[in-house]
Parts: structure tokens; sequence; C-alpha cells
């Protein structure tokens, strides 16, 4: 009954259920859930007022106290609103999970407990994984299809705090409670990049119960992004490194992006050109078309030209640029981009391409010389107006002739032959060469009739794939160019036969000189080898120069290399004999001015230079007899007014010498001045002696007894540091010449030897010995001649004479010693004293090599009279009277006063016209007339003669300071006794007087 209520019908419910066995139960009814012996159920009901009334029913058995059943309970709860709320939160948790089910980005869920409750389809898709596999299961698993290892995931940081996800994980991001992180992973072998985000799962009381995780593959937009910014890389690089002018600009022409090129190589910084508009890029003159620019590239949205750009140090380049038109998303203007490239040269280029275009068309229309170009059919498609000038045809005229009648039939069969060779090796492809080019000489019909030689240069002309299409040439009249290679050849023909002809060597080498290119035959007879000896080995011209030059010459050439070269040099033939060579070097040079050939004269001048240098040693002779003449003119121009004030010195120191005691200081002063007079004298005598001016008494000397008296001289006063070695042949012979002159000779050269050593001491060797002369050495020697001779050699070890000093040597008053020791005449006088007695004499010397005199004198072969030398005392006077004549006061003094000592009576005359007036009053009051030579109105020797035609045995002494109009035998001829030279002492002149006034009476 009490279902009735709920059912309309009696049957039994969940109270009575509750008593019946638990089989049962299940079996009949399965909507029944047990839970030990209470039963659940939930059951829907039309009730009277109600329908689809859910209830919740709970029916359990009621035991007594012995355990048995004795009733039963039941509780009933309308749940209708709770069972559609719950039917609501299903089918929205249904819809939920179509929805997430549907989603396009993989998405998964877990509860609190880290199992899975959602995993959809596009998860599955993503890791393979499906979602009957995946549902449910926990402890990580979902995190092996992303890693294959169980590790957290973005989904269950969202259970942790958040301090600890900010300091663990970096990488994760958090938005309002989203949490979010990207990751790269290897799903089904395939790596990965995704993006997830993750967020936790509310229940109706905002508890968190769960959280879920969405992702999304992201990998394409990872590649586009990556290549997006190596694309943007690359342009960037392009942009900055292309050569380029790129930029771009606004519309009233500021820029707002350039590349660096621009800026690096024109001049200008980034922020320059950012501060910049375009037009300041422009000359000034052009910038007033910058509108009708932008008004272009508006109109047609891009524009393209040349326009002039100023670089920032004032050069201005010319750019090509191209420019288009940038639109935003409303298509207004908004700004231009474009490039522009540097075609300055390019522009410069054209520009002298164009110049040279002109210039080369009128090249064509002006040159000499026949431009043309054939087919290959070799008729005419273009020729040169010069045609006319070269041919006597207009163009127009040669335009309608083939090459068949412009060329000699000669001519043209060898240039049709010529081009079809060529044109089939072109065919055959056998040819490497694609620039081509001939050169014929063919002769050419002019319209006269008359032909001409012309030169011919052809080339193909080739299309753009290569191909042969015409024939291009220059033709030149070669005419006179003929005429003169006719002329030269004769020419050659000529030089041939005169140098096959010449005496002399015609040569041509090449420029390195290792080729032989022409020899004449004269180098056969000149050298002693043959033409062809050269041709195989043109070293043979070097190695048979003597050594001496061979090193000379060959810097020379060196030096010479280009240029012209005249030397003379030595060389030795086979045969031993040595020949002086004169050879005379030219360069050659082509029309380019290079250096083709050294060409060449060699000459064989060996005579020539024997006779120049015998020349030489005439000349050097000549100019030193001409040096003495000069020198003994002075001297003699000197020595009479010089020896007359020695006389006087001379004079009055005797006289003086006599009045003062011989002890005292004065005395001995005196005797210096005289000691220095006779100095002067033999000084002058020196003077005169190597001008010869002096005439000496010549007579046989044997020199052997005046080198010994020298030697024994020599020893006392030379240095005992100074060997003496002599070597004196006794049988050497005489010399005819004055002993003392002799004995001044061996005196110098031994004092100039010794001198030479006088520092370090050394070796004086002196030898004598006969020597006979023959042809070669008088050869050498001009002033000898051939026959016997006795040398005089004199050697020192001293320090020796440059070749500079030798030259010199004899030279007057030349000296290398100090003014104290030498005057310079000593070796001047040896050479005057030698080269009088009909002699030689040779030096030969080397800095530290000591020097060595030869001396050669010709031999006396005569008897030779020897007599006594005796020492003559100074006879006294016994009163003769004596008439002294002398134009100098102060030797009429003194020589008055010496004669009056001597003991005789002295009348003096100063003038020659005042002697002869007293002389004429009484011609023998006077015993011995002593005149001198040189005075004014009358000279010594014609008052003598004056004198004698009036008392012919008159004693005369006639004496001279120098003179060169009275000599010794002159005066014998005019009847004078006596000539006697100044300066004299007391001893000489009172010789004199007693030989003049006792002419056969001997001193005793």
């Amino acid at each position: 009954e009490y279902a009735l209520p709920f059912y309309g019908i009696r049957r039994p419910i969940l109270i009575d259920l509750s008593l019946k066995p638990e089989t049962e139960t299940e079996k009949n009814y399965p909507y029944i859930r047990r839970s030990g012996e209470t039963l659940y159920a939930e059951i829907e009901l039309n009730l009277q007022d109600k329908k689809n009334v859910c209830l919740w029913i709970k029916a359990s058995p009621i035991h007594n106290d012995q355990g048995k059943i004795a009733g039963a309970i039941e509780s009933i709860r309308d749940i209708t609103d709770l069972k559609h709320t719950q039917q609501s939160y299903q089918e929205s948790q249904r819809r939920l999970e179509q929805i997430i089910d549907f989603l396009p980005d993989p998405t998964f869920a877990i509860d609190r407990k880290g199992m899975v409750t959602v995993w959809n389809r596009a998860m599955e898709e993503l890791t393979g994984a499906a979602a009957s596999d995946m549902i449910g299961k926990g402890d990580y698993a979902y995190s092996e299809v992303f890693y294959a290892a169980k590790r957290l995931m973005l989904v269950d940081l969202v259970f942790s705090p958040d301090e600890e996800t900010e300091s663990r994980y970096s990488y994760v991001k958090r938005q309002r409670g989203t949490l979010l992180a990207e990751a790269h992973v290897d799903i089904q072998g395939s790596k990965r990049h995704l993006w997830g985000k993750a967020s936790p799962i509310y229940d109706y009381k905002g508890g968190v119960v769960g959280a879920i995780e969405s992702v999304r593959d992201i990998t394409e937009q990872k590649n586009s992004a990556l290549e997006i910014q190596k694309s943007e890389k690359r342009y960037r690089d392009i942009f900055e490194n292309v050569s380029d002018f790129l930029y771009i600009h606004d519309l009233k022409g500021n820029f707002i992006e350039t590349n660096l090129p621009f800026k690096q190589k024109y001049g200008y910084s980034r922020e320059d050109l950012y501060n910049m508009n375009i037009q300041d890029l422009i000359p000034e003159n052009f910038r007033q078309l910058y509108d009708d620019y932008i008004k272009r590239v508006v109109d047609q949205g891009r524009d393209q030209g040349l326009i002039s750009i100023n670089a920032k140090d004032g050069s201005v380049c010319i750019f090509e640029y191209i420019n288009a038109l940038v639109r935003d998303e409303n298509g207004e203007p908004m700004h231009i981009r474009g490039s522009a490239r540097d075609v300055t040269e390019r522009e410069k280029a054209e520009h002298a391409l164009r110049k040279s275009e002109e210039r080369y068309r009128l090249l064509a229309e002006n040159i000499r010389d026949v431009i043309w170009v054939l087919d290959l059919d070799l008729n005419y498609t273009y020729i040169s107006p010069s045609v006319t000038r070269m041919r006597g045809f207009s163009a127009k005229d040669i335009m309608n002739q083939g090459l068949k009648d412009v060329l000699k039939p000669e001519s043209f069969a060898m240039v049709q032959e010529v081009f079809r060779q060529e044109i089939e090796r072109e065919c055959s492809g056998d040819r490497h060469d694609e620039f081509w080019s001939r050169s014929l000489e063919v002769e050419l019909r002019r319209k006269d009739g008359t032909f001409i030689w012309s030169e011919v240069i052809a080339s193909f002309m080739r299309d753009e794939n290569g191909r042969v299409t015409h024939i291009i040439g220059v033709s030149r009249d070669i005419s006179e160019r003929k005429q003169v290679e006719t002329a030269l050849k004769e020419s050659e023909e000529r030089f041939r036969k005169i140098a096959e002809a010449s005496p002399a060597v015609f040569w041509m080498v090449s420029p390195d000189r290792r080729k032989v290119i022409y020899v004449s035959p004269a180098f056969e007879k000149i050298y002693g080898h043959t033409c062809e000896t050269l041709y195989q080995d043109p070293s043979v011209w070097l190695t048979v120069i003597h050594p001496d030059d061979r090193e000379h010459v060959l810097q020379l050439t060196i030096d010479h290399h280009e240029k012209i070269l005249d030397c003379e040099y030595r060389i030795i033939r086979p045969d031993g004999a040595i020949r002086w060579i004169h050879d005379r070097t030219s360069p050659i040079y082509d029309e380019k001015n290079e250096l083709i050939l050294v060409s060449g004269i060699m000459e064989d001048v060996t005579e020539n230079k024997l006779a120049e240098e015998e020349r030489m040693l005439y000349e050097a002779r000549l100019n030193r007899a001409q040096k003495m003449e000069a020198i003994g003119t002075l001297a003699g121009g000197i020595a009479h007014d010089f020896n007359n004030i020695l006389s006087a010195i001379i004079g009055y120191t005797e006289l003086s010498l006599d009045d003062i005691p011989s002890k005292s200081v004065v005395h001995t002063n005196l005797e210096e001045v005289l000691k220095a007079g006779d100095r002067a004298k033999d000084l002058v005598r020196q003077i005169l002696t190597f001008s010869r001016q002096v005439d000496m008494e010549r007579r046989p000397v044997k020199m052997h007894l005046i080198a010994k008296e020298a030697l024994k001289l020599l020893r006392s006063s030379i240095p005992s540091t100074i060997k003496i070695i002599q070597k004196i042949d006794p049988a050497s012979g005489a010399v005819l010449a004055d002993p003392t002159q002799i004995h001044q000779v061996i005196m110098n050269l031994c004092t100039n030897a010794y001198q030479a050593m006088a520092d370090k001491g050394g070796e004086l060797r002196i030898a004598l010995a006969p020597e006979y002369i023959d042809k070669e050495f008088c050869a050498l020697h001009p002033s000898l001649v051939e026959g016997p001779y006795i040398r005089l050699s004199v050697n020192d070890t001293g320090c020796g004479m440059s070749d500079t000093i030798i030259e010199r040597i004899f030279d007057p008053f030349f000296t290398t010693k100090d003014k104290t020791k030498g005057t310079g005449l000593g070796l001047a006088t040896v050479h005057g004293i030698v080269m009088s007695l009909g002699g030689d004499i040779t030096v030969s010397s080397a800095p530290g090599k000591g020097s060595s005199f030869d001396v050669y004198l010709p031999r006396f072969e005569a008897d030779i009279l020897q007599g006594d030398l005796r020492q003559e005392a100074v006879p006294a006077g016994n009163g003769e009277h004596i008439l002294l004549v002398d134009d100098e006061d102060a030797i009429l003094h003194f020589g008055k006063t010496m004669l009056e000592q001597m003991g005789y009576r002295v009348s003096t005359a100063s003038a020659s016209t005042t002697a002869l007036e007293v002389f004429n009053r009484d011609p023998a009051q006077f015993d011995l007339v002593i005149t001198d030579q040189t005075m004014p109105d009358m000279t010594g020797d014609k008052l003598a003669s004056r004198m004698l035609l009036l008392r012919p045995d008159l004693p005369i002494i006639l004496m001279t300071g120098h003179s060169e109009t009275i000599t010794a035998h002159k005066a014998k001829d005019l009847g004078i006794g006596c000539f006697m030279e100044k300066p004299f002492n007391r001893s000489e002149i009172g010789k004199a007087i007693h030989e003049a006034l006792h002419p056969h009476k001997e001193l005793v």
C-alpha cells in the first residue's frame, strides 16, 4: 500500500528489497547499489502533482537484540533539483570535453593527483598517443610522449608555489595565473618547437581541482621567424654592402635610410645624411628640377635617369638611378625608395668612346693609309677616302670593283690563296688565335694603269658568335720603302765589299754581346784567329786582350753598354806578338729606340802608337830644352849683375880680413860672409852650367879616379847609418869633359841619394862600368848614338818618388827638400852637364822602393895625357902699372886696393871711353890692362881691340860677370891674353895677372 503514492500500484519498494537476499536484488534490480546491508537507489517518478521527480532512497534492515532482522527502515530525499543540477553539470562537462576535444591546439588536463583527465584529438595527432591510453594515467606518464622520460611539465608547475617556479624555472613566464613557456622536444622522431600555457582548474567552490595545458607547435613559425631574421640580415648585409647607393627618402627629399658604402665612398657619415636633404647632394644648377622629379614619381609610380651628386670632397659624380613610390595602406604616397649606381667612369668612358669614334672617323677619313673591309667573296663593303690619294680612284669607284680588279694578277693569286687557307683553318676549328692577322706585300693598280707596292695588314671581323663575317685591313703605300730597301741592299753589298777590302775590322754583335752577327776578314790578319773561331766563341775577343788591359776594357764596355765607346788596348796574338787596337763602338737602335745591335771598327794602331810614344818623348825633351833655354836666358840676364855684386862682396871681405885679427868675432863673421859668397858664386855657375851658357874646358878624364875622389869626400859627410857600396871598374875608360863637371855630377847624385835616406839610413850603391849602346836603346833615348859609353849608376834604398815627382825631377828649382837643404838646382845641373856632354840620364823609382839614376856618357878612346896638378903660390907684384877699367865703382875701389896690396901700381877708369883716352895719351905707361866686358858706350872686347891697335904686345885681362857675346876662344882670337869670369878672389886674380905678365913662367 505504501507504494501506491509513489508508483500508483502495489509493488515492492526499496525497503522491501532490503529484506531480500543479495543475489536476488542484484539479479532483478541492477540499478540498486549495496553497501553492506544498506541499499541505495535513485528513481524518477511521476507523482500526483509532479512529474519527473527524482528521489534518492536509502533502505536498511533493522536488527533486534538477537541480531536478527526485525524490520526495515527507508529514507527518501527529493533530489530532483540536485539531479537537474547534476544533469546540467554533466551536460556542461560533456560540452566542455567536446570543445576541448575539438580545440586546434593539443590540450590535456590532470587532476590534483596527476591523473590525466583530458587528452584531446589534437594531442593525439601531435603525440601519436590515443586518449584511451592516456586518460587515467598518472605518475608523469604524459611527459614521456614529449621527453621520452618522466619529468615535470608546465602543467605540473600550476600546483607549485609562485616563488619556487620563479626561482627554479626562469624560462617560465606567468600572466595572471597562467604559465607560459617554450620548449624543444622530440616527438615521433621529429624535433619540434612547442609553445605551451597551463592554468589551474577550479571547482564550484574556487578550489584547485586540476590543471589544464595546451601546447602549440610553433616549429614552422620559429623556422619562418628565423628565415625572416636571416632574410632581414641578408637584406641588411646587402643593403649595407652593395656598391650601389640605396636610399629611402620622403616626398620632401629628407633621407630616411641610406646604406653604408655610399657614406664611406663619398665621405658622408650617417648623421650627415640624416640631417641632409637629397637636394643638398645635387649640384645647385640642377636643384630646380626636383619638383618635376617628385611629380613624375607620384604620377607614374617610378622614375629613372641620370643625376649628378656632390661628394663631400667637392667632386661631382654621375649616378644612374631607379626610384619607386611606396604608398601606405590607404594608397596615399608615403615615401620613395630607390638605388643609384655611380656611372661616372662609364660616362667618361662613353664620352671618351664617342670622342674616340669621332677621332677614328676623322682618322679613317684623313689617314694616308687606306682602311678597307671585304666580304668573304672579296668584294669591298667599305674603303676610306684616302684611297684616292693612293690609287687615284674615288671610294665610290672602288666599291664597284672586286679585289681581282685591284691587284696585279700575281698578287691577287697570292692573296686569294692566303685567305682561302685561313678561312679553311677557321672552318675546321684549327685556329686558336681569335685575333689573327696577316701582313702581305702586294702590287696595286692605280687609275693611270701603273702599279705601286702596298703593305697590307688584314684580320677577320666576327659577329657576336665568333663567326667570321668580313675581312678588315689597312693598306700602306710602300713604294718609297721598296726603293729604300733596294738601295739598302745595294748599300749593304757595297759595305760588305768595303769591309772585306778594308784593313780595319768591321764587326756587329747582339746587344748582350753573346752572338757575333758579322766580323770582316781583317780580323784574321790582325788577331791571328779565324773569323769562324769568333763566330763560335764570342769570348775570344775578351780572352785575347792583354791581362793588364782586360779588366779596364771590360769595365768600359759595361759602363758604355748603350753609349759610344772609343778606347785603345793591347791584344796578344797566338804567336805571342802584342798589338795595339783602337776600338770604336756604337749602339744601333730601331725606330722604337730599342737597342738591336752593337757595331764597331777595330784598327791595328801599333805603328801609330809607337810613333806617338816617340813623338811624346821628343816633345818632352823639347819642352825640357825650351825650359832650360828659358832658364838660361833668365840666368844670363842676371848673372852679369849678380857676379859684379858678388865680386864686390868677396873682394871687400878679403880686404877686411887682412885688417882684422884672425881670432876676433868679426874675423869669424867675415869668413862666413866669404863662404856665403863662394856658395853664391857656385850657385850662379850651376845655373849657367845646366843652361849650358858656360863653356868648360874639356879634356880626357878617367871617371874612376874622380869617382873615388868624390866618394872619399862623401864618406866623411854621410851619416854612418848609410852604408856605401861601390863597384868601380878601373877599366871603365875616360870621357871628354871638364873634371869639375864630372865631380859635380857624382857629388850631386850621391848627395841626393843619401838625403833620401837621412832619416832611416840605408844603402848607397855606386857603380861605374863600360857599356855598349845599341840601336834599340838609342830609339828610346834619341840623344844617344850607337857606340861605347860609360854608365854611372847611383842607387839608394830611400823613400823613393812617385811618377808625378819623377816627371819634374830635372826641372830647375824643383825640390822636395826643405828650403835650407836644397835649391832645386842639383839634379837640374846634373841633367844640364850630362846633356852638354852628349849623354843621357834615366831615373826609375817608386814610393818606398828607393831610386836609381843611370848616367850614360860617351867613352873617349884616345890616349890620355896625364898632367900634374900642383898648388901654385899667389905671386906678388913688382911695381907693375895696371890700368883697371870697370863701370862698377865698388869693383874699382876694392880692386885697386887689393892690387896695390899685392905690389902693383893701379890706375882706374869707370868708363871705357875714359880708359881709352888715358891709354891713348901714353900707351907705354901701362904694363897690363884689366877691363870689364859689359860697359856702356864701348864693351871690353872693343876697348881691348882699340888698345891692341896701338900696342899689339899689350897684356890684357878681360873680365865678365856673364856675356853671351864673348867667350874665352873669341877673346883669344882678338889677341886678349886672359879671359876671366867674375866673381874672383885674391888668389884667382893674382894668378891671372902673373900669367898675363909672365906667360912662360911657372909659379913655384
